[in-house]
């Protein structure tokens, strides 16, 4: 008896750990969809003209404020900067579904067959069926989000992609929180085994007199542990809907649903995990966050705009948001949860936020006690950011000594250990928390730099630029000074 239990568990636990590698810091509901995309999209052909550069890309777009149309849209392509990939995608979700199913179908069988090789990964569908979470995940996805599930099925089933797999990882935030909250046949201690493996992501943003120049910058460190997949194969999403306003993912392939993003409007919102109280701060009717931080780079123009959004979203799962807005010196850490939204806006020109809630207004709906990893990356960039505080780099911070000074600090705020670049993932310090993408926004620039990709550790690379306007083939475009930061 005792070996059946235990290997229950064991197929319980990597079977959420598995999901956990692809579900950060991401319909029609009455049947399962099986997946096979065959009723999907008959009258969209999705064609992709593939392109070398961006050539063909007009660049008339007056203002950052003109949304996707047909005269100003890069065509669908594919190119290859440094460690990065980098993809344009354009029209409907069907079709952009269908162009990343193209564009990166070689990304996505590797996908697949890493899937295919995890006992967990390869059972997490069916686990989720069992215990109706997909059929929460169909009930409450964007249409949208699902339509472009089956576009990317429709061009990349062929190496074994499904619907149900695509929106498990896409509805991802929700289906993790609810299989670790809400299966009451998962012991205690594989519980507190999963919960190490849940991503812890690290976010600021400072301005005014706290950086050197008075502009306004967003860090982020996108914490995990060493997935090989998303390391062989960091990706840049520059994403042009019909209707919407462009935008960036920065991500991995699969990822449809972003963890981190800046639009054309120069809006940039970025998402963190969070360890819910338990099952009575969820809900089984609202969304996904992941899929929201989605629909906001799409939709929102300012800040406001997004907070409105944040707000009234309906909250199933914990988490939380930064958003910042350049052109309107505005940001602000959202800890969210159905038991309520926390709103913690910049306080004498900082804002910073790990894995757990501070607001008064949430602080009693995440889980008691605080993980420690999540405290001391809070402790120190407290030590850090403040006007005051006992490391503090205020009013000398821009993306250089961001980059050097923050997001690569390997320090415990405990006892002021420093770990050497031979430590990965020790939960004790900023940069050695598993660090998969590090990144600097100057949102009213509209550009940023990111670093990710072999050889470890991530923070200690070079962090390369990138800019929206020259991505989406805008004239005189911004582009990123210095280009990259070493």
């Amino acid at each position: 008896m005792k070996s059946i239990f235990a290997r229950t568990a064991f197929v319980l636990f990597t079977a959420v750990f598995g999901l956990l590698l692809f579900a950060a810091c991401g319909g029609d509901s009455d049947e399962s969809s099986d997946g096979d995309g065959e009723n999907a999209g008959e009258d969209s052909d999705g064609d992709i003209e593939s392109t070398e550069d961006s050539e063909n890309a007009d660049g008339d777009a007056d203002s950052p404020e003109a949304e996707s149309e047909a005269s100003d849209v890069i065509d669908p392509h594919k190119e290859v900067r440094g460690d990065f990939i980098v993809v344009w995608l354009a029209g409907t979700p069907r079709e952009m579904g269908r162009q990343q199913g193209e564009l990166l179908h070689d990304e996505l069988a590797a996908g697949m067959e890493y899937i295919r090789n995890d006992i967990g990964m390869s059972a997490m569908v069916d686990l989720a069926r069992s215990k109706g979470i997909m059929d929460l995940a169909y009930a409450n996805s964007y249409p949208e989000v699902i339509e472009e599930c089956e576009g990317m099925v429709e061009t990349a089933g062929d190496v074994g992609w499904t619907v149900d797999q695509c929106l498990a990882l896409n509805f991802g935030d929700v289906l993790v929180e609810f299989l670790i909250e809400g299966m009451p046949d998962l012991p205690e201690e594989t519980k507190s085994a999963l919960k190490k493996f849940l991503p812890g992501c690290s976010q600021f943003t400072v301005s005014g007199r706290a950086t050197s120049d008075g502009r306004l910058y967003h860090g982020r460190l996108l914490d995990w542990s060493e997935i090989g997949y998303i390391l062989e194969n960091p990706t840049i999403f520059v994403r042009q809907p019909n209707g919407g306003i462009p935008h960036i993912f920065i991500g991995f392939p699969g990822n449809l649903s972003p963890y981190s993003g800046i639009n054309a409007e120069g809006l940039v919102i970025n998402s963190n995990e969070a360890d819910p109280l338990d099952s009575s701060v969820q809900s089984l009717e609202g969304g996904s966050h992941v899929q929201l931080v989605g629909r906001i780079l799409q939709e929102a123009h300012n800040y406001d705009e997004a907070a409105a959004m944040v707000q009234n979203f309906g909250h199933m799962s914990a988490e939380l948001v930064m958003v910042s807005d350049g052109n309107a010196g505005k940001a602000a850490a959202f800890e969210m949860c159905a038991a309520g939204t926390g709103i913690r806006e910049l306080d004498n020109d900082v804002v910073y936020m790990t894995n757990h809630f501070v607001s008064d207004s949430t602080s009693g709906f995440d889980a008691d006690p605080i993980g420690d990893s999540s405290r001391r990356r809070f402790d120190r960039l407290a030590q850090l950011l403040p006007e005051g505080a006992s490391a503090s780099l205020f009013g000398t911070l821009n993306p250089q000594s961001i980059v050097e000074n923050v997001l690569r600090d390997r320090v415990n705020p405990d006892n002021g250990e420093e770990f050497g670049l031979d430590v990965f993932d020790n939960d004790s310090s900023l940069a050695t928390n598993g660090a998969l993408f590090g990144i600097i926004y100057d949102p009213a620039k509209r550009v940023f730099w990111v670093a990710a990709g072999y050889p470890l550790p991530v923070p200690s690379k070079s962090f390369v630029g990138f800019s929206v306007g020259e991505l989406l083939g805008e004239e005189n475009a911004v582009l990123p000074d210095p280009a990259v930061i070493e």
